[in-house]
């Protein structure tokens, strides 16, 4: 895992074409931003001492993002109803508010959160 993080500056649930989407903003990933996704994977991962739940991205064998998720800030999306089912996370690097049909965005389907016990969140 890199031993940088980012932090989503906002969030929300949406929806396409009927699946559950968590949207993210995050303007420190402006690098891949572009890079399109061949393939991907992910762990979920909790740290005692952020008091946070890291989503590690790896995709194209290549590329790492390790979205963090503190439970005070980001982390309260993923007490939402919609996090408890699978979902797909889509990641923009403009504030939501500025989202157009157009904005680049990286997307990535099938995402399924694995709490951990020592969260109790």
């Amino acid at each position: 895992m890199s031993k940088e993080g980012f932090v989503p500056e906002d969030g929300g649930w949406t929806q396409l074409e009927g699946e559950k989407v968590l949207l993210l903003s995050v303007p420190t990933i402006q690098k891949y931003i572009e890079v399109p996704i061949n393939n991907f994977s992910y762990k979920w991962l909790y740290n005692r001492e952020l008091t946070s739940y890291i989503l590690d991205l790896t995709f194209n064998d290549e590329h790492n993002i390790p979205l963090i998720f503190p439970q005070t800030h980001a982390g309260q999306l993923l007490l939402d109803a919609d996090a408890y089912g699978e979902f797909a996370i889509a990641i923009i690097t403009i504030p939501l508010e500025n989202m157009e049909d157009d904005t680049p965005f990286l997307f990535f389907p099938k995402i399924n959160l694995k709490r951990s016990i020592h969260a109790g969140w």
